[in-house]
């Protein structure tokens, strides 16, 4: 009977330590952990309740990490909600399997500071296929760097930029460099008045249609090299808020934006600037620019600014003093350019005095140098120029040519007005607006004395 006994109890000891082992035995080869609580209704925004601060994306294309999400640059991700299996989270190490375009959520348990080459291609090739991004609920108060943060995510077409607001943010080079698919982007809510570096901020996005930057603040940028390289769907950008009065290097800025029909570069400040080189490089699609109030006194590479531009008609250098730049641009143009220099319009070695008051119109006056032929060829070619539409920078001082101009055009209205109102003698001659055949009394050498009786005179008598 005792040995029945302890038996029976031999028999409870195992079974009890059994059970109280299974889960480690069952689990010990898994990562993943159910987060559910005792409620089996666990919901989304319970989770989000717990946790959220996340970064939501999709891919175009089904990925596999089999050996996880992380990578040195993805240590502060806290882990990984696949939203087609809400109630599992998964840590950034483990094997994790994303199917095409269902979303993955990538959690963090604190404020970020950089998230620097956190989706770059180079690290993690699956963000070729990176189709979405949406940071409405992502914490970005802290964050300072996002460098190179989207390089080369060809197949991203729309990124929620909503809730980005960190005033902290120094560093946006390269950030959406090689965004192939992108066709619009929207920074309005982007406070930028800390970032230094803005360069290759766009290289390559080659299918960016529509770009909202009228809220961007550019009072810290120094470099915007290669900013808009590439972009070759771009009609038009609105850079009329930009201060670039900090700016050193604005190399190859617009360079291949091939589309780009029109600019507005009139609150540009380049008075720091050092390098302009190869700046509209084949922006085959402008007609005209006004650079008259560009200061480039400071550049000493400025090659190839315009080169390879097919369309443009006319440049304004309006108060551009720099001779050795415009010799340099020169040789850069073909010959159906014409620039304007304070009072020149000058097509390549040829000169042409321009009134200040007609250079809306390039209303132009050969300055007749000799070549009569070439002279009427080119007045031609400027008469061509009118249809350009172009913004031409009114001078802060009058010349002496338009002072003369304006006290010749006073003397004629005077004259004008007398001849109009006045009764007036000349060698026996009278004439007046209302009668030019009164005759003065040819024996009187008052001025204003009228013969009544004489009546009858020349009728060809000149008017004075």
């Amino acid at each position: 009977m005792d040995m029945i006994k302890f038996r029976i109890f031999a028999i409870s000891l195992y079974l009890i330590i059994l059970v109280r082992s299974a889960p480690y035995n069952l689990g010990k080869n898994l990562t993943k952990y159910n987060m559910k609580d005792k409620d089996s209704s666990y919901s989304k925004a319970q989770r989000n309740l717990a946790n959220d601060n996340y970064i939501l994306i999709y891919f175009n294309q089904d990925c596999n990490y089999s050996s996880g999400f992380e990578n040195f640059y993805r240590s502060q991700i806290d882990y990984i909600i696949n939203v087609k299996n809400s109630d599992i989270k998964y840590k950034k190490e483990d094997p994790l399997y994303v199917s095409k375009d269902i979303g993955i959520e990538i959690h963090f348990d604190k404020e970020i500071y950089s998230l620097q080459n956190f989706f770059y291609i180079y690290f993690d090739e699956y963000m070729k296929y990176l189709s979405f991004i949406d940071f409405t609920n992502f914490n970005s108060n802290s964050l300072s760097n996002i460098w190179h943060m989207l390089h080369g995510c060809s197949s991203l077409k729309s990124i929620n930029f909503s809730n980005f607001t960190s005033s902290k943010i120094t560093n946006m080079g390269y950030m959406f460099y090689g965004c192939s698919s992108l066709e619009s982007i929207d920074l309005s809510n982007f406070d930028t008045s800390q970032v230094t570096f803005m360069n290759s901020m766009f290289y390559g996005c080659s299918s960016l249609k529509s770009i909202d930057l009228s809220k961007l603040n550019t009072s810290q940028a120094a470099y915007m090299d290669d900013m808009f390289y590439g972009c070759s769907s771009l009609k038009s950008i609105d850079l009329s808020n930009f201060n670039t009065s900090n700016v050193i290097n604005m190399k190859s800025m617009f360079y291949g934006c091939s589309s780009l029909e029109a600019i507005d570069l009139s609150n540009f400040n380049t008075s720091k600037v050092t390098d302009m080189n190869s700046m509209f490089y084949e922006c085959n699609s402008i007609k005209s620019i006004d650079l008259s109030h560009f200061d480039m006194i400071n550049c000493y590479s400025y090659e190839n600014i315009f080169s390879n531009i097919s369309s443009i008609k006319y440049i304004n250098l309006y108060d551009f003093k720099n001779d050795k730049i415009i010799s340099s641009i020169f040789n850069n143009i073909n010959d159906t350019i014409f620039v304007c220099q304070i009072n020149k319009i000058i097509n390549n070695s040829k000169a042409y005095n321009c009134c200040n008051s007609n250079l809306e119109s390039y209303d132009c006056i050969s300055s007749n140098n000799g070549n009569s032929d070439d002279s009427n060829s080119n007045n031609k070619n400027l008469s061509d120029l009118n249809n350009i539409n172009h913004k031409t920078k009114s001078s802060s001082s009058i010349s002496a040519g338009a002072i003369i101009g304006i006290i010749a055009g006073g003397l004629v209205f005077v004259a004008i007005i007398i001849f109009c109102f006045c009764k007036y003698c000349r060698s026996g001659d009278c004439a007046n607006s209302s009668n030019l055949c009164n005759c003065c009394n040819k024996n009187t050498k008052k001025k204003y004395e009228i013969s009544e009786a004489n009546t009858n005179c020349n009728m060809n008598v000149p008017a004075v």
